[in-house]
């Protein structure tokens, strides 16, 4: 299989058309002036044009109407994880599946891989059931299951992508994907992840070069006109950073950038939190976002472009406070001009007026009402051109950030700002106050366990007090335990998040021109978020809190608990001491730690980093979903070139004991 090469970032650039149109916008032409049905669609379908009053299509139009005639939609769904505690990714899934099939996708185009041990699990209190949301309805019914188990693996997810079906043979339904030249391919992955990989169950992994190496091959053999991929996963950005092609007819966007954290929503102790006996998040807030989108607007109208900028305030302000990822755009960036319905479908009972603006409708469940302010921006956009949007495209806009190989606005670019309600703006610093750091976010979600987001990994189970409290006496070694993790938890992720939360206090602060100003998703308190890796122990602690005192089931919690913690720790100090062997005991963790310019891939051999990780699991044991976070540290060991022989001989000495 052909493996792409190490590769220069390369980012084309808008059209000059549309950097004309935007200009000339925001420079104050009169909405008479600017009655250009929707320069951000690219494609509009034949009975769009009539619902606008007919009207002579373009040669451009023409053509692309052509090619949906012709051309079908595929979609492969992937649902990357095991276990109850990973009940959102295959509630993701299958969500997904059932909007994709009521939006026209026939079943027979959408393959679909989830392990399939939750709908019946003995933790579901609604055997049979599977939701995505709190108020959700059962996603599970009628969800094909092409490949489930043991069948769900990186060799068949890679062969069912390239369509050899000789390779699946006897395997599940063994469908493939058969696309061609004219169709358009969906892909969705919803799993853990970690710096160039994504999770398998059963410990496997796929590799970033694996992935793009399919990819690249599909594009040669005319597998499709044009894929558009959405990846949920940790560091998913990571995947694509320095590797997809524009030229191969790609469109991806990840839940989050190389270096960080994706986030689970719908999670216990949140505003938004599960029904009663779901001890579980419910989904991931990247996917619930384009998903939940996906079904609130109407397809033929809105753009890839829209949804992303839908998708990325939401994800990027969970609960208003700033604590999500930062999603970003990846590949050929032209293919984000056309309409959402090309990949995912439409719904005939969706209809918006023309020129509405499908972003302003998928913020419906989160914004109660709109200010004077917002109802002029509101009015700007009869048009039928977003200003904002527009804006994002002038290359003189400082709004416009573009980071790790990819595209992602700004935190505060994607934001819906407003005043406080008593009409003044906040000064930037009031007395006695300061903005508070990530770290010192985290510290008051431990203390108030209020603010409808599940806080992260220092905060997760509550103070060691309150664990100690609820779970009795004889939990105090669970206590003990949580205390180490945490602490050496604490210490690694601030090191990796100092430099990155600095640039992005400095560039908020610019932004929004030294002062502060309240998200509409804090005042309405929507959502509910916990990164990805620490969802399992959101899971356990409340299966330990929600115990009777003294149950079979309370102690089986607590063990789970301590085994999961100690097994976190383990892992850390081996990675940390592996480092110190390597490096020496003062430059361990400085070179583990160290990063790439952006638009690099993360490693340069990819051959080097898989026998790294084989090393550490022959002597350490599984990396697990949580260890992943450790694979840029392993990159690292292969960029400084440092022989496969030393680092089994380190591995060997860390994990001695």
């Amino acid at each position: 299989m052909a493996r792409p090469g190490v590769l220069a970032h390369l980012q084309p650039p808008p059209s000059l058309l549309l950097r004309v149109v935007c200009a000339l916008l925001l420079l104050g032409f009169s909405s008479s002036a600017c009655a250009v049905r929707d320069p951000f669609g690219g494609l509009r379908l034949p009975s769009e044009r009539e619902r606008e009053g007919g009207g002579e299509a373009s040669g451009r139009e023409r053509e692309e109407d052509a090619i949906g005639e012709r051309g079908r939609r595929w979609a492969v769904l992937v649902a990357g994880s095991f276990g109850y505690w990973n009940y959102r990714h295959q509630a993701d899934v299958c969500h997904a599946y059932q909007v994709l099939s009521k939006n026209g996708l026939q079943e027979e185009n959408i393959i679909v891989f989830m392990y399939d041990d939750i709908a019946f699990h003995e933790d579901n209190p609604r055997p049979g059931t599977i939701i995505n949301s709190p108020n959700g309805v059962n996603v599970y019914k009628g969800v094909p299951k092409d490949y489930t188990g043991r069948d769900v693996r990186t060799s068949v997810f890679l062969n069912v992508l390239a369509g050899n079906k000789a390779a699946v043979r006897g395997i599940g339904s063994e469908k493939v994907l058969a696309s061609g030249p004219s169709d358009h391919v969906f892909l969705f992955y919803s799993d853990h992840g970690g710096p160039g990989v994504l999770g398998m169950p059963n410990s496997q992994l796929l590799y970033a070069d694996e992935l793009n190496g399919v990819i690249k091959g599909m594009h040669e053999a005319g597998a499709f006109l044009e894929m558009v991929v959405y990846l949920e996963a940790c560091e998913s950005g990571s995947v694509f950073e320095g590797l997809l092609r524009p030229e191969w007819n790609v469109y991806a966007t990840t839940a989050s950038n190389a270096q960080e954290s994706s986030w689970a929503t719908y999670c216990p102790y949140s505003q938004l939190a599960p029904p009663q006996g779901f001890e579980t998040c419910l989904g991931d807030l990247y996917s619930v976002a384009w998903i939940e989108d996906s079904e609130t607007n109407d397809l033929t109208r809105e753009t890839l472009l829209e949804q992303y900028l839908v998708v990325s305030n939401r994800t990027a302000h969970a609960e208003g406070f700033m604590i999500g990822s930062h999603v970003m755009q990846y590949g050929n960036m032209d293919i984000d001009l056309e309409k959402c319905s090309l990949y995912l479908g439409s719904n005939t009972e969706l209809t918006t007026a023309a020129g509405a603006s499908p972003s302003s409708t998928s913020l419906s469940p989160f914004v109660n009402n709109q200010d004077e302010e917002e109802q002029e921006e509101e009015e700007g956009k009869k048009t039928g051109i977003d200003l904002e949007k527009c804006s994002l495209y002038l290359s003189s806009n400082p709004e416009l950030t573009t980071t790790g190989g990819g595209r992602s606005p700004s935190s505060s670019s994607l934001s819906l700002f407003v005043d406080n309600q008593n009409g003044e703006v906040e000064e930037e610093e009031e007395e006695g106050e300061k903005r508070m750091t990530h770290g010192e976010r985290r510290s008051l979600y431990s203390i108030n366990n209020k603010g409808g987001a599940v806080p992260l990994r220092d905060a997760e189970l509550g103070s060691n007090n309150e664990l100690a409290t609820a779970a009795g006496a004889a939990d105090k070694s669970a206590s003990s335990l949580l205390s180490h993790f945490v602490t050496n938890q604490k210490t690694q992720e601030e090191e990796e998040e100092e430099e990155e939360e600095e640039d992005g206090r400095e560039r908020e602060k610019r932004l929004m021109g030294g002062k502060r100003r309240r998200s509409l998703y804090s005042m309405n308190k929507g959502g509910g978020a916990v990164p990805q890796r620490d969802a399992e122990l959101v899971h356990y602690w409340a299966k330990l809190s929600n115990a009777v005192e003294g149950s079979a089931r309370k102690a089986k919690a607590l063990e789970e608990l301590s085994r999961i913690t100690s097994e976190r720790a383990h892992i850390d100090r081996s990675v940390s001491l592996m480092g110190s062997l390597l490096f020496g005991e003062d430059g361990g963790d400085r070179f583990l730690n160290a990063r790439r310019a952006t638009g690099l891939p993360l490693v340069d051999d990819w051959n080097c980093l898989k026998a790294v990780v084989r090393a550490f699991e022959a002597h350490c044991g599984h990396l697990t979903a949580y260890g992943m976070r450790h694979m840029r540290r392993f990159a690292n060991i292969c960029n400084d070139r440092i022989p496969i022989s030393r680092v089994e001989k380190a591995a060997a000495e860390a994990c001695a004991d």
